[in-house]
C-alpha cells in the first residue's frame, strides 16, 4: 500500500516503480511485476537491474525467449553481470544453442568461481 501511494505521488520516478515490480516479484505476481518492470525499461532503457529482474519475472513465466533478450539487455550495459550470464547460459542450453550456453558460463564461472547457480547449470550441461 505504501509502495502503491509512493507510484502514484511520484508517477516518473523510475526507481520507486522499481521497487514496487520487486514487491510484485517477491509476492510471486510474476505478471504484474513484468508489466511494471516493461515500463521501467522504457522509460530508462539504461537500467540492468531493472532488466535483470524482468529477466526472472519472464522465466517464472515460462517466456524464455523474452527473458533471453532481457538477460542480452543486462549485458548490454553491465558486461560483467555474472547472473545474467548463468540465465543465458541456462535457456540457451535449454534451447540447444550448445556452444553459446557454454560461452555464457565459462564467463559466468571466470566471474565467480564457486557461484551455486553457475555450478549447478554446469552439471546439467555435463
Amino acid at each position: 500500500r505504501v509502495l502503491d501511494d509512493g507510484v502514484r505521488r511520484h508517477p516518473d520516478a523510475v526507481e520507486v516503480r522499481f521497487v514496487w515490480g520487486l514487491a510484485h516479484q517477491e509476492g510471486r505476481d510474476y505478471p504484474k511485476a513484468v508489466e511494471i518492470y516493461l515500463e521501467v525499461v522504457h522509460r530508462k532503457p539504461d537500467y540492468p537491474e531493472a532488466w535483470n529482474a524482468l529477466a526472472c519475472c519472464q522465466r517464472q513465466q515460462g517466456q524464455d525467449d523474452q527473458a533471453i533478450e532481457s538477460y542480452r539487455q543486462v549485458l548490454r550495459y553491465e558486461a560483467f553481470d555474472t547472473d545474467a550470464h548463468i540465465g543465458l547460459a541456462d535457456l540457451l542450453w535449454k534451447q540447444g544453442k550448445r556452444e553459446e550456453a557454454a560461452q555464457h558460463l565459462k564467463t559466468a564461472l571466470d566471474l565467480a568461481p564457486d557461484h551455486p547457480a553457475a555450478l549447478a547449470v554446469l552439471q546439467k550441461m555435463r
